[in-house]
């Protein structure tokens, strides 16, 4: 569903020619030749005067049986995929193969941004199962540093320039991603960098835009209710190297097996290809000098010149999205003063590795969005060597999506913590006990993780931070920067770092509550 005001523009535009752009060129009758059109809607019901509505084909609903009703409300043409009957004369119906496909290119051209694009509107996207976030971030700050004005659109928020609004999806629809980048350029806007998820290629949702570069961080289990199969999901991300042109750049990771397959897509497509690893032979590589619990210093070979990088973020996996980020800067030309700059000033990811207990805390409570078994197992393996005592782990799954990866999550806990707590994400319609079950049938017969199940999160929160004794690392895996929580399809307040902060302060004032008391495992 899209915001109407979003999807209009100050000027009528001819339809025939928004169809020239978008591929989809019709031999309109005479008297339809001279349609114009204020706006373009997916929705019946934000059509108005002057509207082309394209009929889509959803998962709930199907636009064709809407389309009686986008021409009373004003639509002037409609876009389908089968013949319509009963149309007024004066209102023209364009056959497609794929509307969505036309959907996305359509909104483009009517927000002029092929033009804007060929004028130096850069826009590089961002997919990958993790590290999407961080990596953009980081390529908005070097992008700053070197005195851009980058939009963002991604996981956390909507940065336009003019305001920044936090994100309903990681991409949008076409209608609403292509309104809000033209929104960002009238705004100033030099760049844009834009998460691009796997539903959101499958959909067609980007494919009306030009990519001045694609990151590709890494691959693993995730959305298989939605692909699957891994095959059909790593396809879904692949269709973004497989759509470069010849003067756009792929930054793939040289570590990860599917990174091959991107890099091979994208010279298919005659899109340059550069590679990134934590290891010596890719095209940018690093070395870490020195790390500690607040920071990370390394060494990037493969830019412009070698350059020392000093980052607040920590781990493996972050030297590896800071790669990418530096990677992609250098392929927009962006000075290597500029990254070191750049990664320098990021302070932290909301949700991504954050502390939210204070630094001379006895132990530690850090909120991570980690929702994937390879997620967890890269946070695990980053706070371990930082716990003096034990790791204590709270983590969930979300209900009404992909059930293969709750096992896999199990072990991954297992395999890394002393201590698992394991209760609900966003169990939306699904039975929060039914989910938990899921995550036990992957719980390992013989492990050194003792694991205890409290399904309220507010209760766990609490449970796990009252189990925590000076040197642990109390982990809050899931949700991240969320603030909200899902349960039987209602949205409601909800945010771990909040929680987490009431009870250490709780904790400090009223002294040291009971250990944990809740169904052991």
């Amino acid at each position: 569903m899209t915001t109407p005001p979003l999807n209009r523009c100050a000027a009528w535009q001819p339809l025939a020619g928004l169809l020239a752009q978008a591929g989809a060129p019709a031999a309109l009758p005479y008297r339809q030749q001279s349609i114009e059109v204020a706006s373009i809607d997916d929705d019946s019901r934000a059509v108005g005067p002057g509207s082309c509505f394209v009929a889509v084909r959803g998962a709930r609903a199907d636009g064709h049986a809407f389309i009686a009703q986008a021409v009373a409300a004003g639509a002037v043409a409609v876009v389908a995929e089968e013949p319509v009957i009963g149309l007024p004369d004066d209102v023209a119906c364009i056959l497609v193969r794929d509307s969505r496909d036309v959907l996305a290119r359509m909104a483009a051209a009517f927000h002029r941004l092929p033009a804007e694009q060929a004028s130096g509107y850069r826009l590089v996207g961002v997919t990958g199962t993790n590290g999407k976030t961080t990596v953009s971030f980081l390529l908005r700050s070097i992008l700053r540093s070197a005195g851009e004005r980058p939009a963002l659109f991604g996981t956390v928020e909507y940065d336009v320039i003019r305001s920044v609004e936090p994100a309903a999806l990681t991409t949008p629809g076409s209608l609403e991603i292509c309104a809000r980048l033209r929104a960002a350029r009238d705004a100033g806007a030099t760049a844009a960098i834009m998460e691009v998820s796997s539903h959101a290629l499958e959909q067609r949702r980007v494919s009306g835009l030009a990519f001045s570069g694609a990151v590709f961080t890494n691959l693993s289990g995730d959305h298989l209710d939605y692909h699957g199969s891994m095959e059909a999901y790593e396809a879904a991300k692949r269709s973004l190297f497989s759509a470069l042109t010849p003067t756009a750049t792929a930054v793939v990771n040289a570590d990860d097996a599917a990174g091959a397959r991107m890099a091979d897509a994208a010279r298919r497509a005659g899109a340059r290809v550069r590679t990134f690893s934590l290891r010596e032979g890719a095209d940018v590589c690093a070395e870490v000098c020195s790390s500690s619990a607040t920071h990370t210093h390394l060494r990037i070979r493969g830019l412009a010149t070698t350059v020392d990088v000093g980052t607040s973020l920590i781990g493996h996996h972050n030297v590896a999205n800071v790669l990418a980020a530096a990677a992609m800067a250098d392929a927009l030309q962006i000075s290597v003063s500029d990254i070191e700059a750049g990664v320098a000033n990021l302070s932290g990811v909301p949700g991504r590795l954050e502390r939210v207990s204070p630094v001379d805390h006895p132990f530690h409570v850090y909120v991570d969005y980690a929702h994937t078994d390879a997620a967890l197992e890269n946070v695990l393996s980053v706070l371990r060597p930082l716990a003096k005592g034990r790791l204590i782990c709270l983590f969930g799954c979300g209900g009404d999506r992909d059930r293969t990866k709750r096992p896999r999550m199990a072990q991954a806990v297992a395999a890394g913590a002393e201590v698992a707590v394991i209760t609900s994400d966003n169990p939306r319609t699904e039975d929060p006990l039914r989910i938990i079950e899921d995550i036990l049938s992957g719980w390992p017969a013989e492990q050194g993780c003792r694991a205890v199940v409290e399904p309220d999160r507010a209760r766990a929160i609490g449970l796990a931070i009252a189990e925590a004794r000076e040197g642990d690392i109390v982990l809050l895996a899931g949700k991240g920067h969320e603030d909200y929580q899902i349960v039987g399809g209602q949205r409601r307040a909800f945010d771990d770092r909040r929680e987490a902060r009431a009870v250490l302060e709780a904790r400090s004032r009223d002294g040291r509550p009971c250990p944990l008391e809740c169904s052991a495992v």
